[in-house]
């Protein structure tokens, strides 16, 4: 049984799903922007392909970060999977008998299973991230367009069966109501959320669906959660903490 053969086609595996899904090689550093990946998905929060320097650094940030969380999968993979077939040998050869080839790929198929799992996850919360990364950046360029230092800004809420009870009940939602609650950028945090914060991340947490949102002057929303324009001189932010005590 040659384990660095099967340990090659493991990490030709995950070097494929890596630069589909990223649009981006570590190794030298090109990006592209072919397909839907997290470039795209980048580069469409942003509102535009033409990035400076000092994005495309953020950017290469974040895919590079991304990169070392699924190269993480990978070895981990590779060891199970040689882990248990050294153990499956050793007990063959104790029964003095041929190893089955189908045992071989009922391991190797459970392990990539369980590695397919872990990207999923993985996937799912580093889109999230690079959407809402990339959204406030828009949000914060389009701020100081308007004399706006910081912007405020909200998350849209997918409300069914599937919602988490936090964070988007307790700080993407005003608790209790429909209502999005309004924060000022500053306020969301670079990374992940914690069970507990009071403030909520631009990743709140594995399949999370909110979308990150500005609020522009003047814009509010009535007692359903509905968004609607209440005047030139209305601040929503300020009026949510009056009113519900924020």
């Amino acid at each position: 049984m040659n384990n660095d053969k099967i340990s090659s086609v493991i990490d030709t595996l995950f070097s494929e799903m890596t630069r589909s899904f990223l649009g981006f090689n570590p190794k030298d550093k090109k990006i592209s922007k072919q397909h839907n990946n997290l470039v795209k998905l980048f580069l469409t929060g942003l509102g535009t392909e033409n990035i400076n320097s000092e994005e495309r650094d953020i950017l290469k940030a974040v895919l590079s970060s991304t990169y070392d969380y699924i190269d993480s999968i990978r070895l981990k993979t590779r060891a199970r999977v040689n882990s248990r077939l050294n153990g499956l040998e050793s007990d063959y050869k104790k029964r003095e008998m041929p190893i089955s080839a189908n045992k071989i790929r009922t391991i190797i198929g459970e392990e990539l299973t369980t590695a397919g799992n872990s990207m999923l996850l993985t996937v799912n919360a580093e889109a999230t991230k690079i959407r809402n990364l990339s959204t406030a950046m828009k949000i914060e360029k389009i701020g100081l367009g308007k004399g706006i230092k910081d912007p405020y800004v909200f998350f849209i809420v997918t409300l069914d069966g599937k919602t988490a009870e936090s964070p988007e009940k307790t700080l993407h939602l005003i608790k209790g109501t429909t209502i999005p609650r309004i924060w000022k950028l500053s306020d969301i945090k670079g990374g992940h959320y914690i069970k507990g914060e009071k403030k909520p991340a631009f990743l709140p947490h594995p399949f999370c669906r909110c979308v990150l949102t500005p609020m522009m002057p003047g814009w509010g929303f009535d007692d359903k959660g509905k968004i609607k324009y209440k005047g030139v001189k209305h601040d929503e932010y300020l009026y949510q903490k009056k009113k519900f005590n924020l």
